[in-house]
């Protein structure tokens, strides 16, 4: 099933196993200013398309708090992610991605980024996480003025070339 130029805009979900989770060939989807909490499983999860934004929401005490999986040049941006057992924001085989000015708290990895190539993760607040900032076999990407505090490794990249690194 796929889904073209739809917006998802301020919803109360809560309780639930997976809060706002859109799969297929999603395209263009806004999902703003949402409040998504107590989900077993994943609180914002994007699998496939491309050209989406999440933009301003709050999850908190989720299993993993915003998964991108195959979803390229998605905008993301300004999300405060708290109380998650896994990822706060985990990005995985998701390419030419922008991750901005993210708040993720009380986590077990902050930003867990596998194989999505050419993101620019910039400006971002990391704490009280085993991990701030893991990046695994991506390439080509901009990490730059993020802010990672009380976590166990600040920021790992493990087979990643980034092309700006300072955080």
């Amino acid at each position: 099933y796929a889904s073209y130029q739809t917006s998802i805009l301020m919803n109360n979900v809560s309780d639930v196993q997976h809060g706002i989770y859109i799969e297929g060939a999603s395209n263009e989807t806004n999902v703003s200013e949402n409040l998504v909490s107590n989900a077993s499983g994943t609180c914002l999860g994007l699998v496939g398309g491309v050209y989406n934004s999440v933009l301003t929401n709050n999850a908190s005490d989720c299993g993993n708090g915003l998964t991108l999986y195959e979803a390229n040049f998605t905008y993301t941006a300004n999300n405060d992610i708290q109380n998650v057992s896994g990822f706060g924001v985990l990005l995985d085989h998701s390419s030419w991605n922008t991750v901005l000015y993210n708040k993720v708290h009380n986590t077990s990895y902050g930003f867990y980024i596998f194989n999505s190539h050419g993101l620019n993760l910039s400006s971002n607040n990391a704490s009280n996480s085993q991990y701030g900032i893991r990046n695994i076999f991506s390439n080509g990407g901009i990490i730059d003025s993020n802010i990672v505090t009380n976590t166990d490794i600040g920021l790992t990249l493990e087979n990643s070339n980034a092309t700006n690194s300072s955080s």
